[in-house]
């Protein structure tokens, strides 16, 4: 954690204290807080900072759920569990690059895979990335794709962890598939859900 998360971290904020020279480092003046009074007083700051709190809340208000839906249904399958987490898995080991190379051809106005399949049951073609008002949801929606499979396997773990003669207790005394998730699986994997979308 230390290597991959606190110290990149750091290292971020020290060069932002500086007027850093990529070319050479050695040479960076520090400047102390110069360049965050410099970002405050820039008119795209605050379209940037509002854009960066919907993009986080609508990533989280989708990926929370759809994990939490996968992760259980992955819980109730016996036969082929493994086969199924990894092609939900897949998108997670796939390269950002790769995956935004493609969703760039899927979001295509003109030749798009999305506007060819909405175009069969009679929708107008959509602009996607070339709208203010769906670029946001059409990038959320490929960062959902590409971290499903994560959560979900966060998620998975935790609820192979609860105790199956919990489940078998609640179904004989007549909970539904429902009530056993509400009552056994969700408490059981709270601190998981709490830890996962920190």
């Amino acid at each position: 954690y230390g290597v991959f998360a606190a110290w990149p971290i750091g290292r971020a904020i020290f060069i932002s204290l500086h007027n850093w020279s990529v070319l050479n480092p050695a040479m960076s003046q520090f400047v102390g807080f110069e360049n965050y009074a410099e970002l405050l007083e820039r008119d795209l700051f605050t379209t940037a900072l509002i854009n960066t709190v919907k993009y986080s809340l609508a990533l989280i208000l989708f990926v929370t759920p759809l994990s939490l839906l996968v992760a259980a249904l992955l819980n109730s399958v016996r036969r082929g569990q493994c086969i199924y987490l990894a092609f939900i898995f897949l998108p997670v080991v796939i390269s950002t690059v790769a995956a935004a190379v493609m969703f760039r051809w899927f979001y295509d106005f003109n030749a798009g895979l999305f506007n060819h399949l909405i175009g069969l049951v009679g929708v107008p073609p959509q602009p996607f990335l070339n709208s203010f008002d769906q670029a946001l949801f059409s990038v959320v929606a490929v960062d959902v794709w590409k971290s499903l499979g994560y959560y979900t396997v966060i998620l998975l773990a935790g609820m192979l962890q609860v105790p199956e003669t919990l489940r078998e207790a609640a179904r004989m005394d007549g909970a539904n598939a429902w009530h056993v998730f509400r009552h056994i699986d969700l408490p059981g994997i709270r601190n998981v859900l709490a830890l996962g979308h920190c």
